[in-house]
């Protein structure tokens, strides 16, 4: 009995410690699970969180253009359009806004803003002649509510255009609003805002001007395609233009090779706007000629004309010094060659000449000894 009460002892500390190593391990496993689902439930929701600020809600149209003669009253519509499936509030803001970058980007211009804009961007302003229907508004789940905008042209209003944006936002946000650039024209801006762009035209004689400020290629010379052409608009006038055209590419016997179609871009008044075209181009070679013609406003066109040159020299070199081996092995083959028929014209003419000495000594035992 005393025999079997250390083996009995020993089964007991083997099986509490399986049973505590067991225990362990379903603590881990469950720390492991409420670890995991913590962190599940963190992504989903700032997935959820980032999927409503961006898509929670729409305006349409993303951009309106209009026209209108002085003292006429305008009115159009823009939709709120909700994507989730519960309610929004909403506000409707209005703003002024103007392009100062060659990249097209609208920038709002606050109210508390407005006196810091240059005299020559305020003739543009819109927002002090436009009305809303509603500023404050609730969207039901999907909903898609019409708003009714409307525009007093005053009669001594300036011929041209004018600009505003109409933006919406969560009611409540109130997100800063000074000089804030969108994001794009397309309806989507910063802050889970939203912008709509209205340009109204006034009717009347207005100031027409442009200038091709900038068109060149981005290399005097290129060793291979492609060739990367940059132009840059200048609109002096007193509305947005939309230039449209091309750039034909020549070689140097005035064949064309390409024409690249020059993006069509709307250019705020007194501001510019950068176009890049790209030429893809492999081998080519010599002189050649880039024309840009761009028309815009009432059948104006812009020209420009610039050269650059086409030489693949990394493939210029290889030829040339194969060439220079060429002629190498060509004239070390002949110079052996030469050297060789030189060497056996001389062993010729040492054998002819031991020939004619010997004929000669032939001849001379024929005739015999000279007589006496």
């Amino acid at each position: 009995m005393k025999q079997n009460c250390p083996m009995i002892t020993q089964n007991l500390n083997v099986k509490c410690q399986n049973y505590i190593s067991k225990l362990k391990t379903k603590k881990v496993l469950k720390i492991l699970v409420m670890v995991l689902s913590f962190a599940f439930c963190v992504l989903s929701l700032k997935q959820a969180q980032a999927q409503t600020n961006s898509t929670a809600y729409t305006i349409s149209p993303p951009i309106q253009e209009l026209e209108a003669d002085p003292s006429e009253t305008v009115t159009y519509t823009i939709k709120a359009i909700s994507n989730q499936d519960t309610p929004l509030a909403l506000q409707l803001k209005i703003f002024d806004f103007i392009v100062q970058d060659d990249k097209g980007t609208p920038i709002l211009i606050a109210d508390e803003l407005k006196d810091l804009t240059p005299n020559n961007l305020r003739r543009f302003s819109l927002v002090s002649w436009m009305t809303p229907e509603i500023k404050q508004f609730s969207l039901k789940p999907r909903e898609i509510k019409p708003i009714q905008l409307i525009i007093n042209i005053p009669k001594d209003a300036l011929a041209g255009g004018h600009y505003a944006a109409v933006v919406l936002e969560t009611l409540g946000a109130s997100p800063e609003m000074q000089a804030k650039s969108l994001e794009a024209v397309s309806g989507m801006g910063t802050n889970a805002q939203l912008a709509s762009l209205l340009s109204l035209r006034v009717k009347g004689p207005v100031k027409e001007d442009a200038l091709l400020k900038r068109f060149e290629a981005a290399k005097q010379i290129f060793e291979l395609g492609p060739v990367d052409f940059i132009t840059e608009i200048e609109n002096l006038s007193d509305i947005h233009i939309r230039p449209k055209g091309e750039i034909i590419v020549r070689n140097m016997f005035g064949k064309i090779k390409d024409q690249l179609p020059l993006e069509e871009k709307n250019i705020f008044p007194y501001a510019s706007k950068l176009y890049t075209n790209k030429w893809n181009v492999g081998l080519g070679f010599g002189r050649y000629s880039a024309q840009i013609k761009a028309a815009w406003g009432s059948g104006q066109v812009l020209t420009g004309l610039v050269y650059f040159w086409l030489i693949p020299w990394k493939l210029i070199i290889a030829v040339l010094v194969l060439l220079a081996l060429v002629i190498l092995i060509y004239l070390s083959i002949h110079s052996h060659l030469r050297h060789k028929r030189l060497v056996s014209d001389k062993n010729l003419r040492e054998k002819e000449a031991e020939i004619n000495c010997l004929k000669q000594k032939l001849n001379q035992l024929q005739k015999g000894p000279p007589r006496e």
